[in-house]
């Protein structure tokens, strides 16, 4: 590991990422880190999502919330979209320290505790809209959450429901519950309706989201619970700890 460390920082960040996803997919990822890291410190947005992503799973890495946002929020301005839409649902969740807020600086980073914080819901909105308009299923479902469950400057439940829809209808297990729960709380549909609330239900449980699958045995219970469902839906916001099904 020492001579990788060592002659890493020989070798042109190209070539360190190629040689660093093939370390990886070959299991060796704590020896792909530093050709990586050549590739994350030279700005290539794909080496920083993955370093971002080593952090956060404690691959090849001792695990780090902190270190592992600030990788990600370095991946998402520079564009990568799936670095944007986990940034915005780690804000989402409390999971990422609030926007603009100072960071220790260099190793301390690695040593100090994670914390969950309060959401920050108006980073997670930013975002989440690139994501969104760059076409990230995931990406929308976070956006609807967002616009749904954010604090009343930020909500819009129309436009929620438009991404919600846009997310389920590419299969997005978290667009299909978000996009049930916003027809559960216009109400008023027919038998069409709450045959659609329970479809897209369904399709959120065979993915294997909590909620969904909780939602699921009351609709089979009560198949004409749409309402019920709505009503927990207004009174928890399908509250963070279980709601936000992120994966």
């Amino acid at each position: 590991m020492a001579i990788i460390d060592r002659l890493a920082g020989f070798v042109p960040p190209a070539v360190a990422y190629r040689r660093a996803i093939q370390m990886s997919e070959a299991g060796k990822v704590a020896e792909a880190f530093p050709l990586m890291a050549v590739a994350a410190r030279a700005g290539m947005a794909d080496a920083e999502h993955w370093i971002a992503r080593a952090y956060l799973e404690g691959a090849g890495v001792p695990p780090s919330r902190i270190e592992g946002a600030r990788w990600l929020e370095q991946a998402a301005a520079h564009g990568h979209v799936d670095a944007q839409t986990l940034l915005a649902a780690l804000y989402v969740s409390g999971l990422a320290a609030p926007a603009g807020e100072s960071m220790l600086a260099g190793s301390a980073r690695l040593f100090a505790e994670d914390a969950t914080a309060e959401p920050d819901f108006a980073a997670a909105l930013t975002w989440a809209k690139k994501a969104a308009e760059a076409g990230s299923a995931s990406g929308q479902a976070v956006l609807g959450y967002v616009l749904t469950c954010g604090p009343p400057s930020l909500r819009d439940n129309e436009a929620a429901h438009g991404w919600y829809e846009r997310s389920a209808a590419a299969g997005c297990p978290e667009g299909c519950l978000g996009f049930a729960l916003s027809l559960a709380r216009r109400g008023g549909g027919g038998p069409d309706t709450q045959r659609r609330i329970a479809a897209e239900v369904r399709r959120a449980a065979e993915a294997g989201l909590p909620t969904a699958i909780y939602l699921l045995a009351v609709l089979s219970e009560r198949p004409p619970a749409c309402s019920s469902i709505a009503t927990r839906r207004r009174k928890g916001c399908l509250r963070r700890s279980s709601a936000w099904d992120w994966r």
